[in-house]
């Protein structure tokens, strides 16, 4: 977390839009986990996860893309001398196949593409939103970036 000079502050987050699947690999919802704090290694992890992943193509190796890819997430209890919390656990699954999982890649390739858009919770008009809270939208300090 990095203080700003007006007492406003900047922290390093990772946001992974993702789809929640059932035992069959059918979609139930779209989520959004935000890692932070702790949790941020395992964010990078998880990512580095995504982008080393290696199957064999008609072509030779690739990388499939991160939409057709199944992670299970877990939670454990982790600790340090002083506090106790909450931790990811990210565990590879599987790929999701045209053949078994066409619907469901469907569903997930729509979503990434709606991510890639910056579109999946719709436009939020921040100007407007700070002035109806009564803040002074021209205010520079009213906005760290």
């Amino acid at each position: 977390m990095e203080r700003l000079p007006n007492g406003n502050y900047v922290e390093d987050t990772g946001n992974h839009f993702v789809m929640i699947l059932d035992k069959d690999l059918n979609v139930e919802e779209q989520a959004l986990i935000t890692m932070k704090s702790t949790q941020k290694k395992k964010s990078k992890m998880w990512n580095s996860m995504i982008q080393s992943r290696r199957i064999q193509g008609k072509k030779g190796m690739f990388n499939p893309p991160s939409f057709s890819q199944v992670y299970k997430l877990t939670v454990t209890r982790e600790s340090s001398k002083d506090y106790t919390w909450g931790g990811w656990v990210i565990e590879f699954k599987e790929i999701l196949s045209p053949e078994k999982h066409l619907k469901t890649l469907q569903s997930t390739q729509a979503f990434y593409q709606s991510a890639m858009k910056s579109d999946i919770f719709g436009k939020v008009d921040f100007a407007s939103e700070n002035q109806s809270e009564g803040n002074n939208a021209s205010n520079k300090e009213s906005v760290p970036f």
